[in-house]
């Protein structure tokens, strides 16, 4: 067990449609203002509330806070949706936004002039500046928009979130029913799935899923289960011959061998 100790996240109001609802407590408090949601916990694991795992697998926005705790310095922690379906992430821990005297006197001393130092102190502060846009200011529309350029099985289950109403957020990845290999219609049109078994350690990304619909329009890639993944082609696909897309299937599913790369003499 780790330790529990005060954290915080902040994030839209709109976000909360797409979350588990989160039951309050006498550790837990529930905070709206200015159209932005901050959940606070007093005996967060780690300092982290639950809500933040959620938030992260959805790729909402979000805003969070860490108390110092004995060894565990206090953190800031920022989390934005990006283009090409992308998540850009920060944790600040306090102090890391401070320049160092010291790197500034050894700059000196190797002849640096004003204007470099100047530039360098403000690169590492900006290193360290909140991501933005402001909460706020970010817009569920926004949020959709990016949510359309992810995998079709992303985007049906985000939409099971919102209109189904479930209860735990899981892997988006991952096909929302039993799935077999052959004829299939999971999301309503029909198609040949095809599956390949991950390979070892080889996790299939997000990203190679995403970036597989996008070389080949139509497909649709996703994880049958845990240790599964797949792909599913349309029909008018089959006809044109799909080697290509099963391939790409076996590459990222760890089950193409890279040939080994020859030591320069």
């Amino acid at each position: 067990m780790g330790d529990r100790f005060y954290g915080e996240v902040s994030f839209p109001l709109w976000a909360e449609q797409y979350l588990p609802k989160v039951e309050t407590s006498r550790c837990v408090s529930r905070m709206v203002k200015d159209g932005v949601v901050t959940i606070s916990d007093n005996k967060a694991k780690s300092g982290l509330p639950d809500v933040l795992g959620d938030l992260q697998c959805i790729g909402l926005p979000y805003d969070g806070s860490t108390a110092e705790y004995f060894e565990y310095p206090g953190t800031k922690m920022y989390g934005r949706f990006a283009q090409g379906g992308k998540i850009d992430e920060l944790v600040v821990s306090d102090g890391d936004d401070h320049v160092q005297a010291g790197d500034i006197v050894a700059m000196i001393d190797e002849g640096k002039s004003l204007a470099d130092i100047r530039a360098w102190c403000h690169k590492t502060m900006a290193q360290c500046a909140p991501l933005t846009p402001l909460l706020q200011e970010i817009t569920e529309q926004d949020w959709l928009a990016w949510v359309n350029t992810k995998a079709k099985v992303f985007r049906e289950n985000v939409l099971a979130l919102k209109n189904n109403g479930m209860g735990l957020v899981r892997s988006l990845y991952m096909s929302p029913f039993p799935l077999e290999a052959g004829l299939a219609a999971p999301f309503g049109d029909p198609g040949l799935l095809v599956t390949r078994p991950k390979i070892g350690w080889k996790e299939v990304s997000p990203m190679e899923m995403d970036e597989g619909e996008r070389l080949f329009p139509g497909a649709s890639f996703l994880l049958v289960d845990a240790k599964t993944a797949g792909v599913l082609i349309p029909m008018h696909m089959l006809a044109s011959g799909p080697v290509a897309v099963v391939e790409y299937l076996e590459k990222i599913s760890g089950n193409v061998v890279e040939p080994p790369r020859l030591l320069a003499s």
